[in-house]
């Protein structure tokens, strides 16, 4: 049986898949290559992200780009293709609506979404924040992009934001920032934090006020300094109470292989780490916020999506 390959039908399939419009003029191997094209964005985000310590953007970047090479020239190659089938195009059995779509769910569908689920199990994966406690880097809301990588956690430095699995409270999520080295003496005190002996002095910048759920339900505005302190060359930004003298305070002595977490809001009691843990706790560093919304009225925060953090 003879059929005329129609080119917008063959443009249209492979708009769906990589390679299904080749399929449809019966060019396996075109098919088969575009195809692989396509799929390789895959394995070269994994060599360059996972195995090759590039950033985040720049794996990204690698991934698009054979992912709309694959994508883009099989549209062209199958739209190339159908207009040169002609009138006497032989059918063949693969030539049937229910095989296309059995190709384009084994062959996109099922795949892709089994390499999403192993790069969000090993590599990267998001986290919802519930508390205040980091104000005012991160807010309830803020769905953060977590480097899962071991490379990462192995070379993370003071300051860094983390999340860790706290065993202490029923393996409970938090994102804190990683203060505290093994073997190091912290001290939180009203004016600043003390490091081995080393003052890092807090520095007021304005007062202000955040709008919170409190005990009864009812939302209530929580009074606030913002102050701004320097931790290994880079300076972040927290909260204070605005009475020196109801600042909570804190001493520490860190472990071998333990590293003491503090929240960036530190009128918050949760912010306050009850002892130091254990390294192994850490599961990655915080990247940027994948997207944000307002768990008070429900509004989504459009300026804060893919807001870079530190």
């Amino acid at each position: 049986m003879e059929k005329k390959r129609t080119p917008l039908i063959a443009l249209l399939l492979g708009l769906l898949a990589p390679g299904l419009g080749q399929l449809y003029c019966g060019r396996l191997l075109a098919a088969l290559s575009f195809f692989l094209l396509a799929m390789s964005g895959w394995l070269a985000f994994w060599l360059t992200f996972g195995l090759g310590g590039s950033s985040l953007a720049t794996a990204l970047w690698v991934f698009a780009l054979l992912a709309a090479a694959g994508w883009l020239g099989g549209m062209g190659h199958a739209l190339l293709a159908a207009s040169r089938a002609g009138d006497g195009y032989r059918i063949r059995w693969y030539n049937t609506p229910s095989v296309y779509l059995l190709a384009w769910l084994a062959g996109l569908v099922l795949p892709n979404w089994g390499l999403v689920r192993l790069v969000r199990g090993n590599l990267l994966t998001t986290v919802v924040l519930v508390a205040d406690t980091m104000r005012p880097t991160l807010l309830p809301g803020d769905a953060v992009v977590l480097d899962l990588r071991a490379a990462t956690r192995e070379r993370l430095e003071r300051g860094a934001l983390v999340v860790v699995r706290d065993r202490h409270h029923g393996n409970e999520l938090r994102v804190l920032r990683l203060v505290g080295l093994p073997g190091e003496r912290v001290r939180l005190l009203a004016d600043g934090l003390e490091i081995e002996g080393r003052k890092l002095p807090f520095q007021g910048l304005a007062e202000e006020a955040y709008a919170r759920r409190g005990a009864g339900g009812d939302i209530e505005q929580r009074p606030v300094l913002r102050a701004e302190c320097r931790l290994e060359g880079s300076s972040h930004q927290l909260l204070l109470e605005r009475d020196p003298a109801r600042r909570r305070t804190g001493d520490w002595q860190v472990g071998p292989g333990q590293v003491l977490l503090l929240g960036d809001n530190l009128t918050e009691a949760q912010a306050l780490a009850a002892r130091p843990l254990e390294r192994s706790a850490l599961m990655g560093k915080v990247l940027l916020v994948r997207f944000s919304r307002d768990p008070l009225t429900g509004r989504w925060r459009r300026e804060r999506r893919r807001l870079a953090v530190h």
